[in-house]
């Protein structure tokens, strides 16, 4: 069902700022508006602020509007580019994952210096492992980069020792050279 076009005479009078005149103009088609703004944002409290946000700019617009085209035609662009404004911009907002209060309590960052001599010494500990035990001790990410990084050292010395033998040196000596 196509929504009735607003008197011409209430037009008219809500252009030069007559605000009884948009006020018929609000009552008739405040419903509409919310209904389609409801059905894009599926929020009640957000379409009835964009619901609002709306008639503002109608009322701001007026002035502007060409009787050329449909009351409504117009009217519902104006309400369809302010809720794709809205939805922009919600999606350029950082979105809460979890509510302020139950958030945990931020930890100091500096570690005390029994804490980092400790944790030095945990992976020195690991270092000296076998991959397997590293990967079966580490979270997965932590232990493939670990045991991936064993591997390059190891190709190194493997290399450095190649190059030692090689030239009849040390390897520390070779490794300088090369």
């Amino acid at each position: 069902m196509a929504l009735a076009q607003p008197d011409f005479g209430v037009i008219r009078k809500a252009q030069r700022g007559d605000e009884r005149a948009f006020s018929l103009i609000v009552r008739a088609y405040e419903v509409p508006v919310f209904n389609y703004v409801m059905r894009l944002v599926g929020d009640r409290a957000l379409a009835e602020d964009l619901t609002q946000e709306v008639f503002i700019r109608v009322f701001q617009g007026l002035p502007k509007f060409s009787l050329r085209s449909k009351f409504t035609t117009w009217l519902f662009q104006v309400t369809k580019n302010r809720v794709l404004d809205e939805l922009r911009a919600s999606e350029r907002r950082p979105r809460a994952l979890v509510a302020l209060d139950d958030a945990p309590q931020l930890e100091v960052l500096d570690a005390p210096a029994e804490q980092v001599e400790m944790i030095e010494a945990l992976w020195t500990a690991v270092d000296g492992l076998n991959t397997d035990l590293k990967m079966a001790l580490l979270p997965p990410r932590r232990g493939r980069a670990v045991v991936q990084r064993d591997r390059r050292l190891a190709r190194h010395h493997a290399r450095d020792r190649q190059v030692a033998d090689l030239q009849g040196a040390r390897r520390s000596s070779a490794r300088a050279r090369a």
